[in-house]
C-alpha cells in the first residue's frame, strides 16, 4: 500500500528544504578553500581520509583535523541563520 501513499512532501516541506540547501552552499561557500574542499570530499563525495589525503597532498591525521575544524565552523554559521 505504499505506492499508493506516495511521497509525503508537502510544498512547505519541499520549499523549506531547497531553502536549507541554499543556506549549506552559501556556508560552503564562505569557508576557507581547504575547509571546503575537504567537507566535499568527504561529506558529499564518500570519500576517506586516506583518499582525501591522497588528493590534497597531506596526511589522513591532518584532512581530520581540518575536517573537524570545517564541521564545527559550518555549524556555528547555520545556528546563526537559524
Amino acid at each position: 500500500m505504499e505506492w499508493i501513499a506516495g511521497d509525503h512532501s508537502t510544498p512547505i516541506s519541499n520549499v523549506l528544504r531547497r531553502e536549507r540547501s541554499v543556506l549549506v552552499a552559501q556556508a560552503l561557500d564562505s569557508l576557507p578553500e581547504h575547509y571546503r574542499d575537504v567537507l566535499i570530499m568527504r561529506e558529499f563525495q564518500n570519500q576517506s581520509l586516506e583518499q582525501v589525503a591522497r588528493q590534497l597532498g597531506g596526511t589522513p591525521e591532518g584532512v581530520r583535523k581540518i575536517w573537524a575544524r570545517a564541521i564545527v565552523k559550518i555549524r556555528r554559521m547555520l545556528k546563526d541563520v537559524e
